[in-house]
């Protein structure tokens, strides 16, 4: 999988140094553990001051239940080769308009309270930087989520996007 993300067809197989699969799956657990565990300072990037300015009292943006034409409007925009995240379901089944009125129940579903697990669960792929491969910290990570989920994220983005934009 790796191998079609990056486009590499090189034949030579590079593992993260340790002497049993399980030393390398600890190594990559570290890693990955380490950058995603840091807490963020925001009053170093902001100066403390990005949240303590109102800028608008509230904004016109829809809160009911989602309708076909966003959930449509969403799907549209997905692309077709797009990995799927650990629900192993790919774009094409939620292109398919049998799946619409399901989906769009899931993700009204969704917007009420009922979030499902598998929104919660993702999956890293180490893509490989520069320098010696044979170290986790020369890999970034991108994050695998299932598409049901990126499609009710892009129905709220689309929906606040109108609004926000023109004040940020």
């Amino acid at each position: 999988m790796l191998r079609e993300i990056t486009n590499n067809n090189s034949s030579q197989v590079i593992n993260v140094k340790g002497n049993t699969l399980n030393e390398r799956r600890d190594a990559w657990l570290s890693h990955f553990k380490t950058l995603l565990d840091e807490p963020v300072d925001i009053t170093e990037t902001t100066g403390n001051t990005f949240f303590a300015n109102k800028v608008v009292d509230n904004l016109p943006i829809k809160t009911g239940p989602f309708e076909m034409d966003e959930l449509k409007k969403s799907v549209k925009n997905l692309k077709n080769d797009k990995t799927p995240g650990p629900d192993n379901i790919p774009v094409i089944i939620w292109k398919s308009s049998l799946f619409h009125a399901h989906l769009l129940n899931f993700c009204n579903e969704t917007k009420s309270g009922n979030r499902p697990n598998a929104f919660s669960i993702s999956s890293i792929l180490p893509l490989p930087k520069k320098g010696d491969l044979s170290k986790p910290e020369n890999y970034r990570g991108t994050t695998l989520s299932a598409i049901a989920s990126k499609i009710y994220n892009t129905m709220l983005l689309n929906r606040i996007t109108e609004f926000v934009d023109p004040i940020l």
